[in-house]
């Protein structure tokens, strides 16, 4: 009853079953750039290094072909553009390499026997903000008093 009174006030028809199709938002106004340059490229591994650090061969032929598509950082290490001036006295900031890992079909060294392996390939480039040793003390958890 009281949700009845106020569509009816605010003089909303709620029989119309109809729902509007939803719009995206409009970001025409707005430009997305990254804060870590990136290249990004696919790639046809013959060996990699495995999720427990052994290098193994990867299966990839022309019959059977397993493709990675990576994202390196451009620059790793290099500050991140649009946030380092911006940041309090102290704080630096840094791009940084990410991996994510991808399943793929390897041959067993010595077996001679096909299996799927988990391998770690650079995935992303991310920004990390780094404080300054005491602002760091001062905000971990176990220092706050409650």
């Amino acid at each position: 009853q009281i949700i009845r009174n106020v569509v009816q006030s605010l003089n909303v028809d709620l029989s119309d079953k109809e729902i509007l199709a939803r719009q995206p938002l409009n970001h025409e106004d707005s430009i997305d750039q990254r804060v870590c340059a990136i290249k990004r490229k696919t790639i046809y591994p013959k060996s990699a290094r495995s999720a427990y650090q052994e290098w193994l061969y990867v299966i990839n032929d022309v019959e059977y072909a397993q493709a990675v598509t990576i994202e390196l950082c451009a620059d790793e290490g290099a500050p991140c553009e649009f946030v380092s001036s911006g940041l309090p006295p102290g704080y630096t900031s840094a791009c940084r390499q990410k991996f994510a890992y991808r399943k793929l079909l390897t041959m067993h060294p010595t077996e001679k026997k096909a299996y799927a392996e988990n391998f770690p390939f650079p995935s992303c480039c991310v920004c990390y903000v780094k404080s300054p040793p005491l602002a760091a003390r001062s905000l971990s958890p176990s220092r706050r008093r409650n």
